[in-house]
Order: C-alpha cells, then structure tokens, then sequence
C-alpha cells in the first residue's frame, strides 16, 4: 500500500531546500523540534534530541503522522549509519577470529564440561546407593 502511494505522488518529498537546513541543524546537533543545542553526550537521533524522538515515534505509531511527512517539512532527520557493532556475547569467542583458531578452546571447554558432569553424576550416584 505504502509502495502504491510512493509512485502515485501521494508521498510528501523532501525539497532541496529543507534537506540542506537539517543537514545544516544536523552537523551543528540541533534539536530539528525544539532548535536548541543536544550536547555532547546526550544521544541524538535523525537531528532530534531523546525526548522528542521517543515522541515522534508515538506519533508515528499512533498514525497522527508518517515518516515521510515529518521529513518533508524538516521535523525529521534522515536513516543514519548504524553504530560500532557490540562485543560478542560469549567473550573470548570473536566471530572474527577464524575457526581454526577457536576450535581447540571449544574442545576444551566441551571436555571440561563433560569432566564436571561426570563428577556431579557421581556424586548423585554414591547419594542414592547409601
């Protein structure tokens, strides 16, 4: 449906000239709502600060407003580059490192695994009998 209203013109177009001043508001981490500075350390998301991004989100969820609108009239910024990816979650194990790297740690960590297994299945064992 979206697709259809793209080719039929219904979608608004972001002009030249509000391209240019959220660029310019962007590049100077200017709220694009509000107009005042986001400093440094605060997140800054598609040229607005952190409460009136959460807020254009609920009105784009909510269908009071669509994307496409609020970026024809300069209300929002454009998709940005994602962030630095995250470290791994199991640590030592980068998916980076070739597997022939990681193989052996895994193997060994299998076998210790299965060492501590034994010893609790032992332990049960000796518990039951006596």
């Amino acid at each position: 449906m979206a697709l259809a209203a793209e080719f039929s013109g219904d979608t608004p177009q972001v002009t030249a000239d509000v391209r240019k001043v959220v660029a310019g508001k962007m590049e100077s981490r200017i709220c694009l709502a509000c107009g005042k500075k986001c400093p440094a350390g605060e997140q800054y998301r598609r040229g607005l600060d952190n409460a009136h991004y959460n807020h254009v989100l609920r009105l784009i969820k909510g269908g009071k407003a669509t994307e496409a609108e609020l970026m024809a009239d300069g209300k929002l910024g454009p998709v940005g580059k994602s962030g630095p990816r995250s470290e791994s979650s199991l640590g030592e194990y980068d998916s980076r490192q070739p597997f022939s790297v990681v193989q052996p740690t895994l193997e060994e960590d299998s076998k210790q695994i299965r060492d501590d297994l034994a010893k609790v299945l032992e332990k049960k064992s000796r518990k039951s009998q006596a």
